[in-house]
């Protein structure tokens, strides 16, 4: 008789237990949600200031780090609750028995009344507790499914955003290389113009020399011809003036022909040169906008995950601290 007497207090004290732990849960909720917004907003101050810095890939690494290490001790803490939970199980399963076992003696109806209660109280709880683990567990399989594929397409970003960078880094090189080549061919240009031109100043120079030689040459020689010879020596002189003065025009017309044959060449290749360059660095231009919009994304990314990966944590949190105190209170009951 001193079971019976014992059992109904056991049972009352879980009630009692139970009732004041969903108060609790109800007072966790409103904390969770007063700590949702402090820490979301401090994760937007903190990210989206107006001084705040970009994270670096290595804050990025630690902060996975760090995050794998909380979830991992959030999951050994569910699996805790899990196994309370069991010997809840157990115990209640046990409590059970002992209520079947009292049930088949003769007591009184007024005790067979109490415990029949008592036995249903505690099957609807161990029914409530049960649907909340399932619950429990498919919550943390949803975000864990969330966490690998924002954990997937972060890795992608990070590959591609690598890869934007080998690029920009490949386009800055061709540049640095065309603009040499500009460079250097702009100064040959230079110095074959001053070379073109000076070869042309000293041409002219002895071409008057020589001129002035052959007139005053000619002017002697047709002087004296024209007191020894007669008018037929005259003419050969002219003729053969005629022929030297298309000789030298010949030679001159030939050699500016050769100079802007060669500036020609040297334009068009200066020509092909420049577009060449604007070309690569329109591609420059066009790879830096892609960079930028993509190193947007991803920091567009980086925050939405980053929030994701908060709220799941208090999520676990919450759930793992109420059902706990549910049970300690509940197994504080019944000893």
């Amino acid at each position: 008789m001193s079971v019976v007497t014992t059992q109904p207090k056991t049972s009352e004290a879980i009630r009692s237990s139970v009732r004041s732990s969903l108060a609790d849960r109800g007072e966790a909720e409103s904390f969770k949600a007063r700590t949702r917004s402090i820490r979301a907003g401090n994760v937007i101050t903190s990210l989206g200031g107006a001084g705040g810095a970009l994270q670096t890939m290595a804050g990025a690494r630690k902060a996975r780090s760090q995050e794998k290490e909380e979830l991992s001790s959030l999951n050994n803490r569910f699996a805790s609750y899990i196994q309370n939970m069991r010997s809840l199980q157990q115990r209640n399963s046990a409590l059970e028995a002992q209520v079947l076992k009292l049930q088949a003696t003769e007591t009184t109806a007024h005790t067979k009344a109490l415990y029949e209660k008592e036995t249903k109280d505690l099957r609807k709880l161990v029914d409530e507790l049960s649907e909340d683990k399932a619950k429990m567990v498919l919550e943390r399989n949803k975000w864990r499914d969330q966490a690998e594929e924002y954990n997937k397409k972060w890795e992608d970003e990070a590959a591609w955003h690598a890869e934007l960078n080998t690029e920009v880094a490949k386009l800055n090189k061709d540049l640095y290389a065309v603009t040499l080549i500009r460079v250097d061919l702009q100064y040959k240009l230079a110095t074959m113009q001053e070379e073109i031109d000076f070869m042309v100043t000293v041409h002219k120079q002895e071409l008057k020399q020589l001129q002035d030689q052959l007139n005053q040459s000619l002017s002697i020689v047709a002087v004296e011809q024209t007191q020894e010879a007669g008018p037929d020596v005259i003419a050969e002189l002219y003729d053969l003036r005629q022929i030297y003065e298309n000789f030298c025009r010949d030679t001159q017309e030939e050699a500016e022909a050769k100079y802007k044959e060669k500036f020609t060449e040297l334009e068009l290749e200066r020509e092909r040169d420049s577009k060449t360059m604007l070309a690569a660095r329109g591609e420059l231009i066009t790879s830096c906008k892609e960079l930028s919009e993509l190193r947007g994304q991803s920091q567009h990314r980086s925050m939405d995950q980053h929030l994701s990966t908060l709220q799941s944590q208090e999520l676990v949190i919450f759930i793992y601290r109420c059902p706990t105190q549910i049970t300690m209170t509940t197994q504080r009951g019944m000893f």
